[in-house]
């Protein structure tokens, strides 16, 4: 399966999708959660630094981030790191921490570079 169908497949287990900026095809594609503060962290720097995306607002209370498109979409995302469960879990999801968790939120998508990054300190750098 290609990059693209795999993004395909994950934005499509998301209800809720909005375009955020002017640009007619953003570069960008997001998927956060409401209530997450590492996904806020995220869209502030993006409205910062004025970059056009399209947000999937992820429904994290009826588990949208445990379907399994989404899931193979953000694996692509991972670089080798500990994964979840290898250190005492004390309710952060820092990847630098805690290790590559599947199933969060913050991802984003690079349509251009065909890349995923995940971890919200990540993904600040990488739109730096």
């Amino acid at each position: 399966m290609s990059f693209d169908e795999i993004v395909q497949k994950a934005a499509k287990c998301i209800k809720v999708q909005q375009k955020v900026g002017t640009e007619e095809n953003p570069r960008f594609i997001a998927f956060t959660a409401p209530s997450s503060i590492c996904s806020e962290k995220v869209r502030a720097v993006l409205a910062f630094k004025r970059v056009s995306y399209i947000n999937y607002s992820v429904d994290l209370m009826t588990m949208e981030n445990y379907h399994t498109d989404y899931c193979q979409m953000r694996a692509l995302g991972y670089t080798g790191d500990d994964l979840v469960g290898t250190a005492e879990w004390t309710g952060s999801t820092s990847m630098a921490t805690f290790g590559f968790d599947p199933l969060v939120v913050p991802t984003l998508v690079d349509t251009k570079k065909k890349s995923v990054v995940v971890d919200s300190a990540r993904i600040i750098k990488y739109i730096d």
